[in-house]
C-alpha cells in the first residue's frame, strides 16, 4: 500500500512540474493604477475625457488582455487593472499614457509588477487563450 502511495505521489509530483520560466510568468502580472491625477477634481465636467479612458480599458477587455480590472473604494480614487500573461508591456503602457485623461493631468498612472505569493489569478480572462493572437 505504501509503495502504491509513493508512485502516485511521485506521479503527481513529475506532471505538475514547471519550469523555472513557467512559473516566473505565472506568479507576475502587469498592473496598472489609476490614480487621481492634479486636475481629478474637474474631471466631471469632461464627460469626452470619462468616456475616453473607459474606451482604452474597454479595448484592452476586448483584446483579451485584461484578468482583472476595476475601482478600488475608500476615500481616495483609484482604480486597478491586471493584466493577462505575456501581455505587450511595453504597448500598453504606450496606449495608457496617450490616453486624454491621463496626458491631460486628469488621471495620474502607476505601472506596477504585481507578485503573487498567495493565492490565484488566471492566466487570461473567461473565454481568452493566453495563445490568442491580440
Amino acid at each position: 500500500m505504501n509503495r502504491i502511495f509513493l508512485l502516485i505521489a511521485a506521479i503527481g509530483l513529475f506532471s505538475c512540474r514547471v519550469s523555472a520560466q513557467e512559473a516566473e510568468a505565472v506568479a507576475r502580472r502587469f498592473v496598472v493604477l489609476n490614480l487621481a491625477g492634479d486636475k481629478f477634481a474637474e474631471i466631471s465636467g469632461r464627460p469626452d475625457l470619462v468616456e475616453a479612458h473607459r474606451a482604452v480599458y474597454e479595448a484592452f477587455d476586448a483584446e483579451c488582455m485584461v484578468v482583472l480590472g476595476g475601482a478600488l473604494r475608500g476615500d481616495t480614487p483609484l482604480g486597478m487593472t491586471i493584466f493577462a500573461v505575456g501581455v505587450d508591456e511595453a504597448a500598453v503602457r504606450a496606449r495608457v499614457e496617450a490616453d486624454p485623461a491621463v496626458s491631460q493631468g486628469y488621471i495620474a498612472v502607476e505601472f506596477r509588477e504585481l507578485s503573487i505569493q498567495r493565492g490565484a489569478v488566471a492566466e487570461s480572462p473567461p473565454g481568452c487563450s493566453v495563445n490568442d493572437e491580440n
